[in-house]
């Protein structure tokens, strides 16, 4: 047995607001709170431990849901980049519920790998009545963004995140494609969830494959 990798979990989920976000959540009604979510480990600090877990040759597997523990983490790995510069290891950043545009072309430059959950990308009650409202229009529409991420040139993995969701890549990859969950006999799929942001097959394919 070999361990290669160290997984670190950054935040929470945006359901429950946990999920570590650079501005407040709003309470519904579009008026910011005192709150943006949890940093379960030191933001300080996390360039630090993973310079060293680079160093040592393990890759590290974020679990970065909320735009400010995508940032943390892609802060972290630049600091591993500069500070060990031979290291080719592939550090993956998993879930990427909400990332800010301007950190979006940070993934190609910095070799981070984009690690997707595609199945969450669609209107579903936890979407329409737990997250939207409490994001806002603007963070709202910074979901999942997987096509620009693949059009900067990240490199993209596909996973399930089981046994939270669906290991069914067949369901996942309905849901890059179309933006929205395949339908049941005799029921719409209903509106697709930012289409704009939805990937080619051969590109979900590859996520599955060659990507991970």
């Amino acid at each position: 047995f070999r361990a290669t990798s160290v997984k670190m979990m950054l935040d929470g989920v945006a359901e429950n607001h946990t999920a570590a976000m650079l501005e407040p959540y709003q309470d519904g009604h579009g008026c910011d709170t005192d709150h943006a979510g949890i940093d379960f480990i030191d933001p300080a600090e996390l360039p630090r431990f993973v310079t060293a877990l680079d160093a040592e040759g393990f890759g590290v597997h974020f679990h970065a849901l909320g735009d400010r523990a995508v940032r943390n983490a892609l802060d972290a790995i630049e600091a591993a980049r500069t500070a060990n510069p031979g290291s080719t290891l592939r550090h993956h950043l998993a879930h990427l519920q909400v990332v800010h545009p301007d950190d979006i072309p940070r993934f190609a430059r910095l070799g981070a790998t984009a690690n997707i959950q595609a199945l969450w990308a669609t209107h579903e009650p936890q979407m329409d009545e737990l997250t939207i409202p409490y994001l806002g229009e603007r963070r709202a529409g910074w979901q999942y963004p997987f096509a620009s991420l693949l059009k900067s040139g990240a490199s993209m993995c596909a996973g399930s995140d089981w046994s939270v969701s669906s290991p069914n890549p067949l369901w996942a990859t309905h849901v890059a494609v179309n933006r929205s969950i395949p339908e049941e006999p005799g029921t719409s799929a209903g509106d697709p969830f930012l289409p704009e942001q939805a990937i080619g097959l051969p590109d979900m394919l590859a996520a599955y494959t060659s990507g991970s």
